[in-house]
């Protein structure tokens, strides 16, 4: 009887997760067309900066582009960022959400003068962060602890507690 209750609630909501879950699909293959770690971009140490003539600026990080390898082609990158800007936001639940996402990274869409540069700034920003989660069931929870104010207020007050406790 609990599970043929469940079932019935859960096809209500499908819909609304469903177009969540393709988002995040289409996210997730093209992340993974990525380099892998070994072959990402390598920062440039504070002794090898001197080296080169770069000032040392605290807190900026300076990447060594020459060491990115990637082989995913122009038109695997276009296609992605078509389906990110002309994906159908009716029926999502957070649209504002992924749009904000979606708006973030179409600001480093690769074109033909820094490419390398760009696609280097897409992997960062797709990297899994707890703080901009895409997953629908982590994107509902980001909500309920930060977004929804009556949740939240409970969930920072709950966060307040604890950190008293452990001081």
């Amino acid at each position: 009887m609990i599970n043929q209750l469940l079932n019935i609630l859960s096809l209500g909501i499908r819909p609304l997760y469903e177009k969540n879950l393709t988002y995040y699909k289409v996210v997730k293959n093209f992340r993974e067309k990525l380099p892998r770690p070994q072959n990402n971009a390598t920062t440039i140490k504070e002794g090898e900066r001197e080296k080169i003539g770069l000032p040392l600026l605290k807190g900026i990080n300076v990447v060594n582009l020459a060491s990115f390898k990637t082989s995913i082609s122009e038109s695997e990158i276009d296609q992605f960022f078509n389906k990110l800007e002309y994906f159908d936001y009716s029926f999502i639940l957070f649209p504002n959400y992924y749009k904000k996402y979606t708006s973030n990274l179409m600001r480093f869409k690769p074109n033909a003068q820094n490419g390398d540069f760009n696609l280097f700034m897409v992997q960062q920003v797709l990297k899994e962060n707890p703080l901009k989660p895409l997953h629908p069931i982590h994107v509902f929870i980001h909500h309920l602890k930060w977004e929804i104010k009556l949740t939240s207020r409970v969930y920072v007050w709950w966060l307040k507690l604890n950190n008293k406790n452990k001081i």
